[in-house]
């Protein structure tokens, strides 16, 4: 069971990196089907739900997020990552 004081450890971060380098490569950056081996980061599982609040309690904008065209990707998703991981 994942803690309150949750930190993601190198296989989240990874699997956060490959995922938005793959919507990077989407038209518009953007996809409403998202292959089998990254739902679980866009599904309410407890990576993206805890993704999403250690970003908010360190101060990032979280690097994506989903709309009406699906999951998108954030412009400088790099850097915000980069700087809640310092």
């Amino acid at each position: 069971m994942i803690s309150d004081s949750y930190k993601p450890n190198r296989q989240d971060i990874s699997e956060w990196i490959r995922f938005c380098e793959w919507l990077e490569n989407q038209p518009r950056k953007a996809a409403y089907d998202v292959p089998n081996e990254y739902s679980h980061l866009v599904s309410q599982e407890k990576i993206f739900v805890n993704m999403r609040k250690w970003m908010q309690e360190n101060d990032c904008d979280c690097i994506f997020w989903s709309s009406g065209w699906g999951w998108r990707l954030r412009k400088g998703w790099r850097e915000r990552l980069n700087k809640c991981l310092k």
